[in-house]
């Protein structure tokens, strides 16, 4: 073969895994303290767009918080700062303004609430059983986008001189073997 002058070109062969991309997870939380009634969602796995229910929650302070609201809308007109505070308390819970309208409408207090995943993606891990309390902020469940994922590879090191970012990578996983 000719000498001449190029970059060195090494293949080596690493162990690795698929794993999820970790910007790409969300942990959709609790809003509010109470107790999980009904799990929409309840396995791991299961696919959610954004806005669907997960979770039905029976949460007593934001009964209260609704009985605060219609006492205050009745009297709107003569201390409308404290109608504003009542609804701005449910707003600030994550309840929506059209179901804040629906209690008002109703006139009476819901008993459970959903809470909705603010994520589409799949179920990688559920935080919570039915019957279980929660507390506000707590997570319920942990939804990943797996439209774009990660390769991670375990490289020796003997092999890290011969990597550089932009190199061409290929690889194959046992239950697609070839390709």
């Amino acid at each position: 073969t000719e000498v001449r002058y190029e970059p060195a070109k090494k293949e080596s062969r690493m162990p690795g895994k698929v794993t999820v991309d970790e910007r790409r997870i969300a942990v959709i939380p609790a809003h509010f303290p109470g107790r999980i009634e009904k799990l929409y969602l309840d396995f791991t796995g299961a696919y959610v767009e954004q806005g669907e229910p997960i979770a039905s929650v029976y949460a007593p302070e934001l009964v209260s918080a609704q009985k605060e609201l219609l006492e205050a809308y009745e009297r709107r007109e003569s201390n409308p700062s404290l109608y504003r505070a009542a609804r701005q308390k449910l707003i600030n819970w994550e309840i929506s303004e059209t179901i804040i309208d629906n209690i008002i409408e109703d006139g009476k207090p819901r008993r459970n609430f959903d809470i909705h995943s603010h994520r589409s993606g799949y179920v990688t891990r559920r935080h919570v059983s039915v019957g279980d309390h929660i507390h506000f902020a707590e997570p319920i469940f942990e939804v990943a986008d797996l439209s774009s994922v990660w390769i991670e590879f375990e490289a020796y090191e003997n092999d890290l001189s011969g990597l550089a970012e932009g190199d061409s990578v290929s690889f194959t996983v046992r239950s697609h073997p070839g390709e």
